[in-house]
């Protein structure tokens, strides 16, 4: 138990990014991402790595029983991802970092409890979960002090704490798969429109727009990407439209089709939000773009955000509609 103790105490300092950009040249890496002019997608190696994604993913991703969540905590969640994006857009960080930060609040949710509609807790996770997928993603990591919630301040060591719960509750697997691992090569794929990075921007789009309405944890990341590809270049495909368009990804095979569809179904329907992006801030990878209402005892703030260990599967579902009438029973 000690032991235990002692490793889970190891100074979340050392997740800081300290490379510089002399030695992780970040520009080339995003200029390759959305490298459209270039037949890498057409390599061997390329297929293969997207095909063990796939495989990743089945593993991963298994069907799950489902379970209800209050109505709170699903105007809560929309709200984390609102701030999320702003912060996103406010440091020019990348949408990959984004997408991390909902996944690993949608996962830790998924195996804790947060009790009795503890707005304050949710607005800790959310700072906690992004400074964990910037770390993981960023070169440049922005002070904790400087990801402020409206209404709360929390203080570093109290950050870094909640960090650190998460990490040990999703026992350190912190790479998870996104839509974004697969946007390049998809849209090589299936896409001949002439202006593909306007295709794989309005495809961000439609990727956050799933993120607000739906829980992560119920749709695998491919799925998500393809039928995020697809809506951006028409809301009216057929079934045999998409299925002759997938079986262009053979590393997907013809099975993953359902989920696809399904995932391309949800976004025929859903509010997607427009990024306002300044050109300026553009990167070739889509990547642009304190108030106290008292004071939070260390111990007590990380101990009381959860309650409970039991696992269970997250619906969203419809919560963008019930939210505002939730917040006006509040005031």
């Amino acid at each position: 138990m000690e032991d235990s103790a002692a490793s889970a105490a190891v100074s979340l300092s050392s997740l800081l990014c300290t490379e510089t950009e002399s030695c992780l040249d970040e520009s080339e890496d995003e200029s390759e991402f959305f490298n459209f002019n270039s037949d890498d997608c057409n390599l061997p190696d390329t297929h293969e790595y997207i095909t063990m994604l796939v495989d990743r993913e089945k593993s991963s991703f298994g069907i799950h029983g489902s379970s209800e969540v209050h109505e709170w905590l699903k105007c809560a969640r929309l709200d984390a991802i609102k701030w999320i994006l702003e912060k996103r857009a406010f440091f020019g960080l990348r949408f990959r970092t984004a997408y991390l930060s909902v996944s690993y609040f949608d996962r830790f949710l998924s195996k804790k409890c947060i009790d009795n509609e503890q707005s304050w807790a949710i607005g800790l996770l959310s700072i906690a979960c992004l400074s964990i997928a910037v770390k993981m993603e960023e070169c440049s990591i922005p002070a904790l002090t400087e990801f402020l919630v409206e209404d709360y301040y929390f203080e570093s060591k109290i950050i870094q704490r909640m960090e650190l719960l998460i990490l040990n509750t999703l026992d350190w697997r912190m790479c998870s798969i996104t839509p974004f691992n697969y946007l390049h090569y998809f849209i090589t794929k299936i896409s001949d429109k002439s202006r593909p990075r306007d295709l794989a921007f309005r495809a961000v789009e439609f990727i956050f727009a799933m993120a607000k309405e739906f829980g992560l944890l119920d749709h695998k990341p491919s799925a998500i990407a393809a039928a995020a590809i697809f809506a951006a270049l028409d809301k009216g495909l057929t079934r045999e439209m998409i299925e002759l368009k997938m079986s262009l990804i053979s590393s997907c095979g013809s099975q993953h089709n359902e989920e696809v569809l399904s995932c391309y179904s949800l976004m025929q329907d859903i509010e997607v939000e427009k990024f306002e992006v300044p050109e300026y801030v553009i990167s070739p990878d889509l990547s642009t773009i304190r108030s106290s209402f008292g004071n939070f005892n260390e111990d007590s703030a990380i101990t009381s955000v959860v309650v409970g260990k039991k696992r269970r599967r997250l619906r969203f579902d419809d919560s963008d509609q019930n939210c505002e009438s939730e917040k006006d029973k509040q005031h």
